[in-house]
């Protein structure tokens, strides 16, 4: 609960604009505005909350922020983009470049969409039946469509699994399935893909190969690096839960500004397989908590988030 007694119930942030949302489901946003990804009507940055009027008659469930455009879901089902568009990452089939207010994208509508994700140019949303929709750029074959360059409107990714989450890097998307894979695509000259180096690029959903009796929980994209996070997957009625046996990080990518836990002697490395994060590895992961040997001390981990750097 925040001071003036607002209840966030999440928010989302990539680069330098943030949506939030309250739990009464009405949208504020705040900072970075060149391409009117604040949702506001105009283009001029804005450094204090504003409430997003287009959709203060709907009760906002889901905020994914891109590099400069912002997708949002409501509880009447159906889905909203507003930003930059010079790539159809908002989804709407327009040949406008950019919407400065909340736009319907009338394809996803009436779909129980439990997640969404945004990348620098392209978007992604997943259902509660465990399929996921993408659109915008592909360039990189960080849509999982092939050699396709642009989608203007959401089309299904044809995969043999169940996803249960998705992540968007600024190039590069990652999937995990229900059985705790990870598949990888888009581009990964930097590592992200966590493929090996000798795949830098994919545009089709390619497994990442782990250590035996990894299943992977979580992952989330930045914008050239990904991080996992390892655990047990319990899904009950179609919705992902979490038994955690031993919860381990591991991270792959751009190694710059020391963002994937990996120290260095000499020059920052990339690593192109996803690698442990050995310094967190003196924990004991008990359910939802780490507890240190010694100290007995809980660190509770909900959230596992990358940033741009």
């Amino acid at each position: 609960m925040s001071s003036d007694g607002v209840q966030m119930a999440s928010i989302s942030g990539k680069v330098q604009q943030k949506t939030r949302q309250i739990t009464e489901g009405r949208a504020f946003s705040f900072g970075s505005n060149g391409y009117g990804q604040l949702g506001l009507g105009h283009k001029n940055p804005v450094t204090r909350p504003k409430c997003i009027k287009g959709l203060k008659d709907h009760r906002v469930v889901l905020v994914a922020c891109g590099r400069a455009h912002t997708l949002v879901a409501t509880d009447d089902l159906k889905v909203y983009g507003f930003g930059m568009n010079t790539e159809h990452q908002l989804g709407l089939d327009s040949q406008e470049f950019q919407h400065t207010e909340p736009a319907l994208i009338r394809s996803l509508t009436g779909l129980q969409i439990k997640q969404l994700a945004a990348g620098a140019e392209h978007s992604i949303a997943l259902t509660d039946k465990g399929v996921a929709f993408v659109w915008g750029c592909g360039k990189e074959g960080q849509l999982g469509l092939g050699t396709r360059p642009s989608v203007p409107e959401p089309l299904e990714l044809k995969v043999d699994i169940r996803i249960m989450s998705v992540s968007a890097g600024y190039y590069h998307t990652a999937i995990v399935s229900a059985e705790g894979k990870v598949y990888a695509f888009g581009d990964g000259r930097n590592g992200q893909l966590g493929l090996g180096n000798k795949t830098t690029q994919s545009s089709k959903p390619q497994p990442i190969p782990f250590p035996e009796g990894i299943k992977i929980a979580r992952v989330v994209c930045g914008e050239s690096h990904t991080a996992f996070l390892s655990g047990k997957l319990l899904v009950i009625d179609g919705f992902r839960s979490m038994v955690v046996e031993k919860r381990q990080l591991l991270t792959c990518g751009d190694s710059r500004h020391g963002k994937l836990a990996h120290p260095t002697e000499d020059s920052p490395t990339n690593k192109f397989k996803p690698t442990l994060v050995e310094d967190l590895l003196p924990y004991q992961v008990q359910q939802r908590s780490v507890v240190t040997p010694k100290k007995r001390m809980k660190l509770n981990i909900k959230m596992l988030t990358a940033h741009v750097v």
